[in-house]
């Protein structure tokens, strides 16, 4: 049985969703993603939840 890890994308951008208040497209740019469905599929395959709600859920103060 294969596991894998998370990329090291998709983990920074779990960090910048819970430590800033950047705009989703824009972490999404910056941390390499040729478009903001691509991010969102991926990180959602990876969290089981779509970036904003893993924001929303995360967020620090």
């Amino acid at each position: 049985m294969c596991i894998e890890r998370p990329s090291y994308s998709v983990v920074t951008g779990a960090l910048l969703l819970k430590s800033t208040d950047t705009p989703i497209a824009r972490i999404s740019r910056d941390i390499g993603y040729a478009t903001l469905s691509s991010f969102y599929r991926i990180f959602s395959a990876t969290y089981a939840c779509a970036p904003a709600a893993y924001r929303a859920k995360h967020k620090t103060a």
